[in-house]
């Protein structure tokens, strides 16, 4: 027992555990005073404005030519995956869309799912999934009540979306995904 519980890190858990990194390669346990991580947590990051993309950023700058991606056989470095992110969130920057402006997803499970994501979160903004299996009226209610500015779509729904884009005028950028 004792060799399995020096093997488990969860056996470092305690009260005061605030996180565990675990990775294929270590795990790691932090332990801190509950009553100090507030103060700990206000003087590394006065401004707590990161999210998830500047994580992404992080093991882009380090891990440049190592895979990001793999979707069948498309393979995308964390370098490139890094550049189209940034390439969309110039782009939605320069359509218009500001700060908590709305990013619908309207794809399947691909790449450019959780590039559209990322880019999003780059910019400030705030992604959202549209289901593929959403008929127009479920799609045109949820882009409207959502506030939709911008949508990324496979081109394959560009038939289904024709038939409401009118209706949508607060929508700045739509962008088709082949």
């Amino acid at each position: 027992k004792g060799e399995e519980q020096a093997q488990n890190p969860l056996s470092e858990l305690s009260s005061e555990t605030c996180a565990i990194v675990a990775g294929p390669r270590r795990t790691s346990v932090a332990t801190c005073n509950p009553a100090s991580s507030t103060k700990y947590l206000a003087e590394m990051a006065p401004e707590t404005r990161w999210n998830l993309a500047d994580v992404w950023e992080l093991v882009a700058e380090v891990m440049t030519d190592r895979p990001a991606q793999r979707n069948g056989s498309r393979l995308a470095s964390w370098g490139e995956f890094d550049r189209r992110a940034n390439a969309l969130a110039k782009d939605l920057l320069d359509a218009g869309l500001t700060h908590q402006s709305k990013v619908g997803a309207y794809l399947y499970s691909c790449p450019e799912y959780l590039e559209t994501y990322t880019a999003a979160m780059k910019a400030g903004m705030a992604p959202f999934n549209v289901n593929y299996r959403y008929g127009p009226d479920e799609v045109l209610y949820l882009l409207h009540d959502a506030d939709a500015e911008a949508v990324v779509f496979h081109a394959m729904f560009a038939p289904l979306l024709s038939q409401i884009a009118d209706r949508l005028p607060q929508v700045k950028a739509w962008y088709a995904v082949s």
